[in-house]
């Protein structure tokens, strides 16, 4: 038998064929390999959808029906080949719970399975897409390491915005609590005897020549103190002066002026403020024969006070 000599030319050229000969055989299996896992074409339809945002939970979430159909048609697809750029849908049980726990009822949705059963390669199915990120105008869903886009679903749609109510979810309305140490002080009502002298600023900031009150009205003042110790600035956003539940009537705005008394309407406070508001009635019987009246003033911060007043 013929030995080849290893440092002969011949036998490292004899290597090289044997050396290309099996690269090339592994390339061949690979495509082949290849072509027959990329032969499944995949197409997704969303058929609906509904995004959920609610202060209940710290992560938005979409409902969406989608549909498929394969070419040539397969029998299963696996939930978690279907993904979005934060969450696996094959691992969303943790985001659920959350749901539940907030008090959340999405029983009337049926969510896919770990494995979605397909009838002659197509299927319907409704998944539950959570949305982590609160800095996201739209969520795209992908299918497969190929990353095939299968839905995109926009968060600003107004008309895609889901009924909180119908899942439960409704938002819990954020109350300030009324600082107590906000007070106002001042009881009696007076007659403005000179309701002739009021002036009217108009939008240029000039007063108006004549009295901005009609001749058949009558004019009250109530003076008063506000004390907002906290600091925190806030506006006399409005006040009204009611009779039992017969009458009431909303204070003058800050445009109403009569010399030697401060319309505190509409001002700022952030520490004590003293001053009037004035009330405009044509009504002046109903409280001059009153026996009670009281003053409901609120704040820009939504604090509202109230005082029995005097006449």
């Amino acid at each position: 038998m013929t030995q080849l000599n290893w440092k002969k030319p011949l036998f490292w050229i004899i290597v090289a064929c044997l050396v290309i000969a099996l690269v090339s055989s592994i390339v061949v299996i690979a495509n082949h390999s290849k072509k027959k896992d990329s032969g499944i074409s995949y197409v997704f339809t969303t058929d609906s959808y509904a995004y959920y945002q609610t202060n209940k939970l710290d992560f938005r979430f979409i409902v969406a029906t989608v549909s498929v159909e394969t070419d040539p048609s397969v029998s299963v697809l696996p939930l978690n080949s279907l993904y979005t750029d934060g969450i696996n849908l094959g691992s969303i049980s943790t985001y659920l719970a959350e749901v539940n726990t907030a008090g959340g009822d999405l029983s009337q949705f049926q969510f896919a399975s770990d494995a979605i059963g397909l009838t002659q390669g197509k299927a319907t199915f409704t998944l539950f897409i959570p949305v982590l990120s609160s800095q996201l105008t739209q969520v795209t869903l992908f299918y497969g390491t190929s990353k095939q886009s299968a839905g995109v679903f926009s968060l600003e749609n107004v008309a895609n915005a889901g009924d909180l109510s119908a899942v439960k979810l409704n938002e819990t309305p954020s109350v300030d609590p009324v600082d107590p140490s906000v007070s106002v002080q001042g009881d009696t009502l007076t007659l403005i005897s000179n309701k002739d002298d009021f002036r009217f600023y108009d939008s240029a900031g000039n007063l108006s020549s004549v009295s901005p009150i009609s001749s058949s009205a009558t004019v009250y003042a109530y003076a008063f103190t506000v004390s907002n110790p906290s600091g925190k600035e806030v506006t006399i956003q409005s006040a009204v002066l009611t009779v039992g539940s017969a009458d009431s009537v909303s204070a003058l705005d800050k445009t109403y002026y009569l010399e030697g008394y401060s319309n505190c309407i509409s001002t700022v406070l952030s520490d004590k403020l003293s001053g009037v508001l004035f009330f405009e009635t044509f009504r002046s019987t109903v409280y001059s024969n009153a026996s009670s009246l009281s003053l409901t003033i609120t704040l820009s911060n939504g604090d509202v006070l109230t005082t029995k007043v005097k006449l």
